[in-house]
């Protein structure tokens, strides 16, 4: 079994009753959001010290809940700071970024500077980050799937060409590939609807493998099923007997 945490980020300062959109900027404060990064940041380093196996972030925008507004750069900076723990993103929001060609090239970089920690995971998001992209919600699935086929396209074809309706790319050849063949390993959670309710797909040699979590039986599991619990750690003191 591998363990890994997962981590939204928050603002350190308590604003309950307050995270509604927008937020309000009297309620930044730079130096409690720095203090906030660095925080994690040891905390990341303490799991792998303590032998977690990986760290998850997420991405969120325009909110408190979570500061993380892009995982790439967060993960890179994560990197930097520990040796051997696997990064994952839970995930790169898909339909928000312009250039899904982008987001295969931070990833590819990430990949081949940690020498393959990195674990992929791609999501479409909530409501709140259409509203603060300006970006028609009943979009958002059709550019997570194009985005998606333009990414795995970008990592494994020698020259890649993609015409749909949101993107279009002749010939590329991505540079540099990932350090992982032929990718890094891949989560896919898109936001639920009728036709994808309950879903979890992982890809982790260029092949989807589903199950639908609403149903029983059928489907399979992905070769490495993740489950999430809830945990809280405080310290112990430790009283020998006799």
């Amino acid at each position: 079994m591998d363990l890994f945490t997962f981590d939204f980020v928050p603002y350190k300062r308590n604003l309950a009753g307050h995270l509604g959109y927008p937020v309000g900027r009297q309620f930044f404060d730079p130096e409690l959001a720095a203090e906030t990064f660095q925080d994690h940041i040891e905390q990341f380093q303490l799991c792998e010290e303590v032998g977690f196996d990986g760290i998850s972030l997420n991405e969120h925008h325009g909110s408190p809940y979570g500061l993380d507004n892009s995982p790439n750069v967060l993960l890179a900076y994560i990197a930097r700071a520990t040796q051997r723990i696997k990064l994952t993103m839970l995930g790169n929001l898909l339909p928000i970024h312009g250039h899904p060609l982008r987001v295969a090239e931070e990833l590819a970089m990430l990949d081949v500077l940690t020498r393959g920690r990195l674990i992929a995971g791609f999501v479409r998001g909530i409501p709140r980050e259409p509203l603060v992209y300006s970006l028609p919600l009943h979009e958002t699935k059709t550019r997570f799937n194009e985005a998606l086929e333009v990414i795995l396209g970008a990592w494994t074809q020698d020259l890649f060409t993609h015409n749909g309706p949101h993107y279009h790319y002749d010939s590329v050849d991505m540079w540099p590939r990932p350090y992982q063949q032929p990718h890094p390993p891949v989560l896919r959670c898109p936001q639920p609807g009728v036709e994808n309710r309950g879903q979890l797909s992982a890809d982790t040699q260029g092949q989807a493998t589903t199950r639908d979590l609403s149903r029983g039986g059928g489907g399979g599991w992905p070769p490495r099923v993740r489950c999430g619990h809830r945990v809280w750690a405080a310290p112990v003191c430790r009283r020998d007997a006799g």
